[in-house]
């Protein structure tokens, strides 16, 4: 039969004084704001040895494996309570003194897993009155610890402050059980519980004897929560009305206190192990966490306010391009919002400002330190990532914000991004592969911009200016600034492993919203005339746009010119240096009568004059 936990013989504090042979540590606390509470006793004659059964068994159940007695009753407490503990040999502690204090800015310290680490001026440290011991409530050091030969110890109970052990973690990559639950905040009044049943099981399994007072230095400790619930505000937000006299169980079952109580609300004591509930709400929640969820029933009538003047539905509007850009072969990706600041020194680019980075006090990782300013990154992670696993051909799109520093706060933007690589389709024996070209993500774009009731008549184009794209626009709608599109830096490629072309277009999507809000629906007439179609074959500068030409066009003939279009480009050692030929088609209609020839020739003249002298546009015969 598998032996069972045997009866503890409990150590108090009213019977400490009595077994107490004066062999203590002394303790001082120098930085009392990052170690608010610190307790310690000492035990003599212990035999370190493996754990009895029934110990190692409860350890093995929850993933942790059995070191000896001592560590593991440690550990075994701390997971019963919550409450971390840490243990010394108390033979290689010199001076017979406990510090607990910071030291010098790069003071070398190694740790428990033989690693030398240098300190920061803020970790703080369990010492002794020569050298560092323990990294608080984070990781003990290699000269201190328990081992076989060890026979007389001291044990550490404490209550650190949660933000002093979590940048301390956080700055040297370390992540213990310890510090997981100091970061989060033990209960500062569970210190003693925590160290007295810890002192009760060493001296029955290992034989040891305590040999001084506990020693227990408490300073500014937090004190319980005090919070008001109201009656009537518990009803509004939780949708029922709960029985006061259910509610009041519910609280004395969460050991909340009712300290006053009223018509009106109740005022609470919150206890300080629940260091998660500060406020009104979090007071709710727990009640109705207890109370059950699915004991809350549904209305049958909704009741909402509408405003007078409705704007877009930002939802339906987003569901309605998703399912556009889904039809058309795209795939929604969704990435974190915390991407590496890393990114912000790839390249200079007016869009990336690294000053006004919002960068993570406390981050997890070097590789999440700092919220994102553009999408870009993490979707050539993602298409990095998919080639890797040999799926080159990809057509991403991504609703997701971007973040950065403002004069006043933050400033939080919506941005939908369209990725695109590989081939056109996948490939096929009757029909030629086609690499994605810049004009397939530009007819992208052109669909949204129908899908929200838009023309891609009203953008503005113009040659991007930034790095982070080889070559590009950059678009406006409204003389608002909308976004760019391109194709990504070969620089920026590289950085991430990836040899194809990428195609990037990034939408500022709340200035997309809230133009598409402002349309106004017109209805006429289906045209009564036939339209007419002219072509030109230009030889221009290579700086010259289409976007330059169609402007040009349209302003010289406003009346009659429906639309214009690129049909041909052609650059090759034929023409002059610096040159390159356009073949541009123009649609001209008249909405009250056909159009006779003198009158089309009157207004291609008009364009051709206009081009050649704007743009120095020259015909080519």
């Amino acid at each position: 039969m598998l032996s069972e936990v045997p009866e503890l013989v409990e150590v108090s504090l009213d019977n400490l004084g009595k077994i107490s042979s004066g062999d203590a540590l002394k303790i001082e606390v120098e930085n009392k704001e990052a170690c608010p509470r610190y307790a310690g006793i000492t035990i003599d004659n212990i035999q370190v040895g493996p754990s009895p059964e029934w110990l190692q068994r409860r350890l093995v159940a929850i993933g942790l494996s059995p070191i000896n007695n001592v560590v593991d009753i440690t550990n075994f407490v701390m997971h019963d309570l919550g409450q971390p503990l840490h243990a010394f040999d108390a033979d290689k502690i010199e001076g017979g003194k406990i510090v607990v204090k910071n030291l010098p800015a790069g003071t070398k310290f190694t740790t428990l897993d033989n690693i030398e680490r240098e300190l920061d001026a803020d970790d703080l440290m369990i010492c002794d009155t020569k050298k560092g011991l323990c990294i608080a409530g984070v990781f003990g050091g290699k000269s201190s610890g328990i081992t076989e030969k060890t026979t007389r110890m001291f044990l550490e109970s404490a209550y650190f402050n949660p933000v002093s052990v979590r940048t301390t973690a956080r700055r040297h990559g370390l992540n213990t059980d310890a510090s997981f639950r100091f970061e989060r905040g033990v209960d500062p009044n569970g210190v003693l519980d925590g160290l007295l049943k810890a002192t009760s099981l060493i001296c029955q399994i290992t034989g040891g004897t305590v040999v001084s007072e506990l020693t227990d230095l408490s300073f500014d400790i937090p004190q319980p929560a005090q919070v008001k619930l109201n009656w009537q505000r518990m009803y509004t937000l939780i949708g029922k009305e709960i029985p006061k006299d259910l509610t009041l169980q519910i609280l004395d079952d969460l050991d909340i206190d009712v300290i006053t109580e009223t018509d009106e609300d109740l005022g609470l004591e919150i206890p300080t192990y629940r260091q998660d509930v500060t406020r009104e709400a979090d007071v709710i929640e727990e009640i109705l966490r207890i109370y059950g969820y699915n004991n809350i029933e549904i209305p049958t009538r909704l009741h909402a306010t509408l405003s007078s003047a409705p704007k877009p539905d930002e939802e339906s509007l987003r569901n309605r391009i998703s399912d556009l850009l889904t039809s058309r072969g795209a795939t929604e990706i969704m990435c974190n919002s915390l991407t590496k600041s890393a990114y912000l020194e790839l390249v200079e680019d007016p869009s990336l400002e690294p000053d006004k980075a919002v960068r993570m006090l406390n981050p997890l990782s070097s590789d999440l330190d700092v919220m994102r300013q553009t999408l870009l990154f993490q979707a050539l992670e993602t298409v990095e990532r998919n080639q890797n696993q040999k799926k080159p051909n990809l057509r991403l799109y991504e609703f997701g914000r971007v973040y950065k520093k403002a004069d006043a706060g933050y400033q939080e933007t919506s941005k939908l991004a369209l990725t695109f690589t590989g081939l056109q389709h996948k490939e096929n024996w009757n029909k030629p592969s086609e690499k994605l070209r810049f004009s397939h993500l530009k007819a992208e774009f052109d669909q949204i911009l129908g899908g929200l009731g838009l023309s891609a008549e009203e953008m503005n184009l113009a040659p991007y200016q930034g790095n982070l794209l080889l070559e590009g626009l950059t678009l406006q709608l409204h003389k608002k600034d909308l976004g760019f599109m391109g194709i990504v830096h070969p620089n920026i490629q590289a950085s991430f492993g990836i040899k194809d072309r990428v195609l990037y277009a990034e939408i500022n999507w709340d200035a997309l919203v809230k133009a598409s809000g402002r349309k106004k629906i017109k209805i006429k007439e289906l045209e009564k005339y036939p339209a007419v179609r002219r072509d030109l074959s230009l030889l221009i500068d290579t700086n010259v746009q289409f976007a330059d030409l169609e402007r040009v066009a349209k302003s010289a003939e406003r009346k009659m010119l429906k639309s214009v279009g690129l049909f041909d480009v052609y650059e090759g050692d034929k023409l002059e240096a610096g040159k390159k030929s356009y073949a541009i088609s123009l649609v001209l209609q008249d909405e009250k009568q056909t159009l006779q020839d003198k009158q089309i020739d009157l207004s291609v003249s008009r364009i051709k004059e206009a081009l050649e002298k704007e743009l120095g546009a020259q015909l080519r015969k």
